[in-house]
């Protein structure tokens, strides 16, 4: 029979694909259906150990939030009724459901990181895909060298970046250069794709790893970080300046006065803003502002901030940016204090490794390679993810969700019920 991981792990792989596909190639609710999948294994294990394990200030943090969500769709006058807040408050917990879910499947660090190196595998893979797509067949390129009409190319650069965060955690375990040869061809992927934000998100996380996690000498390392920075010249210089030309767009976006009147994605990055001062602290409403209700029944939000006019954000435009930023609708909807809240329930597994690791009693064993490693990929993923997320919305795509959700889960699960950590901060109750 197979084993509960192995299961766990099949089903994620498959997500990983299926959410990194285009959308018309996938039927819409595919992703819930693996959800759901996840969630019966997760219920199943539970049930056959007699005990739901959490972290109860994790559970804290989620109620303090649904109480400040419960609490603003009854002030807000622009609540869009029971139905939609319901819809809008589900999206949003499922990440931290999956949480909840996968830390109650114990996986043992062989077993996290041969998972780890599938999900590196099949970054890989797809990326090979779209190599092979390119050579054979004609690709919508715009402003890149490859492009594909199979997969996402803006999640999936984003995911190339968490798979080199992935690697270098792995690196830093086995030295193994197969890892840096995975690196190098994720970054010439990215690279390849021109998408800026994974670009920059890659280069963060080798720079983390380069001071972090190496006993170089500091000459060493700046001596290394000015090659880096000479070889990325050149691939500027022999990219035809595609990457220059990109960022002067974006710059004279940002800094046109009139962007925020009619570029949707600035100018719901602006109204938010607004919102936030407006009603602080709450904001203007779960269901009100970039979330699932907005497309189903639109919202007022959008008329009185004078956003309805712009395009991709009136009810029934050909196009559909609504949903297009996840900063600016968490901050409109839940205003400065949801903000804070949810901030730190996405940061919460690297919070928690943080406390375990000061609470140690004095004479333990030091980190292990493999616990240094899933501090690394824990605190810089999520950093990585986050800041990416300016740009474009990852927390909510399955793919990262199964990430910084479920990845996460089971390291934080792994460190905390690790035999050389008599006492952790875990709460179990029988079912």
């Amino acid at each position: 029979m197979l084993g509960v991981s192995f299961i766990y792990a099949l089903l994620a792989l498959l997500l990983f694909v299926v959410g990194l596909l285009n959308r018309d190639l996938v039927p819409g609710g595919t992703d819930y259906l693996f959800y759901l999948l996840i969630g019966v294994i997760s219920v199943k294990t539970m049930i056959g150990n007699r005990e739901f394990s959490f972290p109860k200030y994790y559970i804290a943090i989620i109620c303090t939030l649904l109480a400040v969500i419960l609490f603003n769709s009854f002030i807000s006058p622009y609540s869009p009724g029971l139905k939609y807040i319901v819809i809008a408050t589900v999206v949003t917990m499922i990440p931290f459901a999956i949480f909840l879910l996968s830390y109650n499947i114990r996986f043992t660090k062989t077993e996290i990181n041969f998972f780890i190196d599938l999900i590196v595998v099949v970054a890989c893979v797809m990326a090979f895909f779209i190599y092979v797509e390119n050579v054979l067949t004609v690709t919508p390129k715009i402003d890149s060298i490859m492009a594909s009409n199979v997969i996402m190319i803006g999640f999936f650069a984003s995911f190339c970046s968490q798979s080199i965060v992935l690697s270098l955690a792995r690196y830093h375990v086995t030295h193994k250069k197969r890892y840096i040869y995975v690196i190098l061809f994720l970054l010439l992927t990215v690279l390849l794709l021109n998408q800026l934000k994974a670009i920059v998100g890659s280069m963060i996380a080798i720079v983390a790893y380069l001071f972090f996690m190496t006993r170089m000498s500091k000459t060493l390392k700046v001596a290394v970080l000015a090659a880096g920075v000479a070889a990325f010249s050149v691939w500027i210089a022999l990219s035809g300046s595609l990457m220059v030309e990109k960022v002067v767009k974006y710059s004279e976006q940002l800094a046109d006065e009139d962007a925020s009147e009619g570029i949707a994605r600035i100018a719901l990055y602006v109204q938010s803003v607004e919102m936030a001062k407006d009603f602080f602290p709450l904001g203007t409403g779960q269901g009100t502002y970039g979330s699932i209700p907005v497309n189903m029944i639109y919202s007022d939000v959008y008329y009185d901030y004078e956003l309805s006019d712009i395009w991709g954000l009136a009810p029934n435009d050909r196009v559909n940016f609504k949903m297009d930023t996840h900063w600016a609708s968490i901050l409109g909807e839940m205003g400065v204090l949801g903000l804070l809240i949810y901030v730190v329930l996405l940061l919460y597994p690297a919070i928690a490794l943080g406390c375990l690791r000061r609470r140690r009693p004095e004479g333990a064993p030091e980190d292990s390679p493999d616990d240094r490693a899933y501090r690394f990929y824990v605190s810089v993923g999520l950093t990585v993810m986050m800041l990416e997320s300016f740009v474009l919305v990852l927390p909510n795509r399955s793919v990262f969700i199964l990430l910084y959700a479920g990845l996460t889960a089971l390291i934080v699960r792994n460190l905390y019920t690790s035999e050389s950590l008599l006492e952790y901060e875990d709460t179990t109750g029988d079912n």
